[in-house]
């Protein structure tokens, strides 16, 4: 069974080490303890209308 990396912050799908996931490109995201992680596009896209972001996008990275 794959390591777990972590879960989606949305769907609670657990990331696997070597799964692709994805970031949020808004600092408030990603600072101190607050460090969101996306199974698929469609989970960070989700998280949008709850978080007001003015110009948000994505990263993609590969768990290690």
């Amino acid at each position: 069974m794959p390591e777990v990396f972590a879960k989606c912050c949305m769907c609670g799908k657990e990331i696997h080490r070597g799964d692709t996931y994805y970031k949020c490109t808004v600092s408030a995201c990603n600072s101190g303890r607050l460090k969101l992680v996306f199974c698929t596009p469609a989970c960070w896209d989700a998280h949008l209308p709850t978080a007001r972001h003015r110009k948000a996008a994505y990263t993609e990275h590969k768990a290690k």
